[in-house]
């Protein structure tokens, strides 16, 4: 929808309102699917009601990025591993929960302590299997062990 529009700074929700599209809602390859890829100078994504669909990609190459103000997921929504292929990411909410390994937030370093809470607290509780969200060694320096281990209380490893 916006992939290499290099001069899109920010998008704003009273001119994008994406809230009643349908989207493939797990796999990786569907949904938003580059939907801001190459968007060089984009900073800031108001919530456009981007609805829940697999992420691959969907971030990839925004260099200057700094908002998501809400990303939905679903229980089965995937992401990629360059779906969040922004170096310069501070806040993004997460609504709805996170119910696959397929999360890789380890490249934003700059998460705020917010943002990180909000990934921990989206995590769906497993009880069986191996699950697993990369966030990096630069972000889980900014969570103490007790917020650390609210993920692990819901069978998830921290990366």
């Amino acid at each position: 929808m916006f992939r290499n529009n290099t001069k899109l700074k920010k998008i704003e929700s009273q001119y994008f309102d994406l809230s009643q599209v349908s989207v493939q809602q797990s796999t990786s390859s569907s949904g938003n699917y580059s939907t801001f890829y190459g968007c060089k100078a984009l900073e800031e994504i108001e919530d456009i009601g981007l609805p829940a669909g697999g992420y691959n990609s969907t971030f990839d190459n925004c260099e200057k990025l700094k908002t998501i103000a809400v990303l939905r997921v679903q229980e089965d929504t995937a992401a990629n591993v360059r779906a969040f292929y922004c170096r310069e990411l501070e806040n993004i909410t997460i609504v709805g929960t996170i119910g696959t390994s397929t999360f890789n937030f380890q490249l934003c370093t700059k998460l705020t302590h917010d943002s990180l809470m909000s990934i921990v607290n989206a995590l769906e509780e497993k009880t069986e299997g191996t699950w697993s969200v990369a966030l990096g060694a630069t972000n889980l320096a900014k969570l103490t062990d007790a917020e650390k281990a609210m993920a692990t209380q819901k069978g998830w490893t921290l990366a």
